[in-house]
């Protein structure tokens, strides 16, 4: 039997790769929930290169997380706010971009042996 694979385990493991504060005051808002942020998308480089054998998992994460923050980013520049804290990323979000990428039909063969492994425990 494979063992189960809790989302709350990968993200906590995940989650100590990336720095507690990034600056996004230099960002633009875009049409459709866009954005760019320049220092969001270079953490997301260097936690990137942190992965030392990335795995699909890895990768999913990283990318679930990216999204959170960027969606935190986009939220907190907004409201005048310069900066974004890991701490106040929305992790039903991450949760949620982690699910859709990994059960998404065109993800079928990359994906098809964690599938049966995952456990939503958020």
């Amino acid at each position: 039997m494979m063992p189960k694979i809790q989302f709350s385990q990968l993200f906590d493991e995940a989650i100590q790769l990336w720095p507690d504060t990034i600056f996004v005051g230099n960002g633009k808002i875009m049409e459709d929930n866009g954005g760019v942020f320049p220092e969001l998308s270079k953490a997301w480089r260097k936690v990137e290169q942190k992965i030392e054998v990335p795995s699909k998992l890895d990768k999913l994460m990283s990318w679930s997380i990216y999204n959170g923050l960027h969606k935190l980013a986009r939220e907190s520049l907004l409201t005048g706010a310069e900066y974004i804290y890991i701490s106040k990323i929305d992790t039903p979000y991450v949760e949620s971009r982690f699910a859709d990428s990994l059960f998404y039909p065109d993800n079928d063969e990359y994906y098809r042996e964690i599938r049966n492994q995952y456990v939503r425990d958020i």
